[in-house]
């Protein structure tokens, strides 16, 4: 099964949106089911259903960064970090036109009154598995084989 298809069938079984990112490449990262969807946890919704970053781009975020963790502490691979997560949040941005879960959903979840209408056209359903999708294709094709793999 493609991470792809691993990561949408996670949100699609109860997973947040960066609980699915993250967890689909648990096999490079290292991380367990349980540390995964513990660090993830928050980042759903924007933040705690607060309408910021997409939690897809938290999740992706935290898989660069553990991959690019520096081993000898060196300033140098945390700059590179930075900047694959730039380009992440770049190619991210011009795929699905913005980051903000409030823009991609067009409802401001942290409202109750839109996260209501948000679910009652089942935008979490339709539009956030797309997202996780995205993120994950992102990550695979441009940003991990720029990441020196041990």
């Amino acid at each position: 099964m493609k991470r792809s298809e691993t990561a949408t069938k996670l949100f699609q079984n109860g997973c947040n949106c960066s609980q699915s990112v993250l967890e689909a490449f648990n096999d490079i990262t290292g991380y367990s089911k349980e540390e995964t969807r513990q660090m993830a946890a928050p980042f759903g919704g924007g933040y705690l259903g607060m309408g910021l970053p997409c939690g897809v781009v938290s999740g992706a975020f935290m898989v660069i960064s553990r991959l690019t963790w520096p081993k000898d502490n060196n300033e140098k691979q945390k700059l590179y970090s930075k900047c694959l997560m730039n380009n992440f949040k770049s190619i991210f941005e011009e795929k699905n036109r913005s980051i903000l879960c409030r823009d991609l959903l067009g409802k401001d979840i942290s409202s109750t009154e839109q996260y209501n209408e948000a679910k009652d056209l089942d935008l979490f359903k339709k539009a956030c598995p797309l997202f996780v999708q995205s993120a994950v294709e992102i990550l695979e094709t441009y940003i991990i084989p720029q990441i020196e793999l041990n």
